[in-house]
């Protein structure tokens, strides 16, 4: 997260994407990057919900493919 929000700072499991200053079209190329990285399907409104890495990895692993 901190590559696409380029950004020094460390991000925490528990912190708000968009509070760290990530905005929508950063949020679609770390779902995509992840999604491609991982093969999973996790869809953007899921990440909206929750934006944060503890939620991100929650979802990766429910919608892994294979």
């Amino acid at each position: 997260m901190q590559q696409v929000l380029g950004t020094a700072v460390e991000v925490g499991l528990g912190d708000d994407f968009f509070l760290l200053g990530g905005q929508s079209l950063k949020a679609v190329e770390l779902i995509s990057e992840l999604n491609h990285r991982y093969g999973a399907d996790v869809k953007l409104r899921e990440f909206y919900r929750e934006p944060t890495i503890e939620h991100l990895e929650r979802m990766l692993h429910l919608h892994a493919k294979g």
